[in-house]
């Protein structure tokens, strides 16, 4: 007798999330993401996409505290230890 997709979906769930989420990885590197839907890849590129947005507005929104903190503009690759000496 075979179980029910229901019954399976609590077996793969009794093991956790950090297991559920290890078996989708897997699946996905073993079968690419050609067993999406359209609507699960839309879903998951509208979430990326939010996320990654997110994430510039905040190093943008760090970045301003910063440079108030510091009173000047904060300059990336930078050696501000010449500035520092300067300043002193």
């Amino acid at each position: 007798m075979q179980a029910t997709r229901e019954r399976k979906e609590r077996f793969i769930k009794s093991f956790g999330d950090r297991a559920v989420r290890a078996a989708v990885e897997t699946i996905i590197q073993r079968y690419g993401l050609g067993w999406l839907t359209d609507e699960q890849v839309h879903d998951i590129t509208v979430d990326m996409a939010s996320d990654a947005l997110a994430s510039t507005r905040q190093v943008i929104r760090n970045r301003r505290i910063y440079q108030r903190e510091l009173g000047r503009p904060i300059v990336r690759g930078a050696d501000v230890s010449a500035y520092q000496e300067a300043s002193q």
